[in-house]
């Protein structure tokens, strides 16, 4: 099932409201330390400049800060540590289309042009199969990030490990994702609406 298929099959995933979503791990912290930012705005969508490395802390290596730079490039600005020992290099200065896996590569850019354009935010937990064979469950949350003219080209987004498997990059190879299973898949409407409804 493509993602803009599992999008559109409200039955089986769901559209959040930001009262509504309850992350976990990292992703708390980060949606909390967001909608901090998105409050302290007057409910408009926080500037790229008002991110506090200090006040993410505790999830930067769990953090991508990145910048929508022409139609099909999505330049990573910031990686987390732990997400770089994921992929098994440097995603900052990358374009992340060109990390993805390429029959991906068109959905992924469409989900960022949504999460820009509505504006919205985007949720998604799967279980990804290791080469070593392992399964590990990983959720990402991405969140928009407006320029000093108010232009949605930034995202935040952030990384959850399942407890079932924390990667390991000494015990693991880099992720190589085999079939993947999608568990939760969803916009999150931040009280601009959502794509789709």
């Amino acid at each position: 099932m493509s993602i803009e298929t599992a999008i559109r099959a409200e039955k089986r995933y769901k559209h959040f409201t930001a009262e509504g979503f309850v992350p976990r791990g990292t992703l708390s912290a980060i949606w909390t330390q967001w909608l901090h930012l998105f409050k302290e705005a007057g409910n408009v969508i926080p500037q790229k400049k008002s991110i506090s490395m200090q006040r993410f802390k505790d999830a930067l290596p769990d953090m991508i800060i990145a910048e929508r730079t022409g139609p099909d490039e999505i330049l990573v600005r910031l990686s987390g540590t732990r997400i770089d020992e994921m992929r098994g290099f440097v995603i900052s200065g990358k374009n992340f289309l060109d990390i993805v896996q390429n029959h991906l590569r068109h959905r992924i850019n469409a989900i960022y042009t949504h999460v820009s354009n509505t504006p919205c935010g985007f949720y998604i937990s799967e279980d990804l199969a290791l080469s070593s064979g392992k399964i590990m469950e990983l959720d990402i949350l991405v969140l928009p990030l407006a320029d000093a003219n108010g232009e949605i080209r930034f995202f935040l987004s952030g990384y959850h490990f399942s407890n079932r498997h924390l990667f390991n990059p000494f015990e693991d190879n880099a992720l190589q994702v085999r079939p993947r299973k999608i568990n939760k898949l969803a916009f999150i409407d931040l009280g601009f609406g959502i794509p789709y409804k």
